[in-house]
């Protein structure tokens, strides 16, 4: 195994237990609450296949279920965003290719370029989640503060995670 992909597993068991034990348990102020595993799923590089991209965003969301009791939620809503990262991804740049094995990050693809994809894959996630959490007991409102808050938080809590792990990648 190359000692990228060595950093990559530990970063990802690291936002597996920080979203398990710490984030699903923050709420900001009662709306937003953070999703950080969705770095795991946004960095993957293109060049891994799509079966394995699934059966991951399938894991992380059971993971994150088994330990949550949120009833397939995240799981369902993960393997969607699985399913939906590349042609986000082509909206924003058409790099897919220059890419191959590299992680996604700022470095690699452009701030501007990595901003609105993860920008992007959040609210896709936030919107999958709390409309399938809320099917239940529907109240439009708090609906959309979850969402919006939520998206902006996991935004900016996975934008920190990116310049904290992207000192040492070469960038395209």
């Amino acid at each position: 195994m190359k000692g990228s992909t060595i950093r990559f597993l530990v970063v990802s068991i690291i936002l597996m237990i920080l979203q398990v034990c710490v984030f699903s348990h923050i709420y900001l102020f009662g709306y937003a609450m953070a999703f950080v595993f969705l770095y795991i799923l946004a960095a993957i590089p293109f060049s891994v296949s799509l079966n394995a991209i699934y059966t991951i965003g399938f894991g992380c969301g059971f993971i994150i279920d088994i330990f949550t009791d949120t009833l397939g939620v995240n799981t369902i809503s993960a393997t969607l965003l699985a399913a939906l990262r590349h042609p986000i991804f082509k909206l924003y740049s058409s790099k897919t290719e220059d890419i191959g094995s590299l992680y996604i990050s700022s470095k690699t693809v452009g701030m501007a370029v990595f901003t609105k994809y993860i920008f992007t894959l959040s609210l896709i996630y936030c919107i999958i989640a709390f409309v399938i959490e809320s099917m239940a007991f529907f109240n439009i409102l708090r609906l959309t503060f979850n969402v919006i808050g939520s998206t902006i938080f996991t935004f900016i809590i996975i934008l920190a995670i990116n310049s904290l792990n992207t000192q040492n990648e070469k960038r395209l």
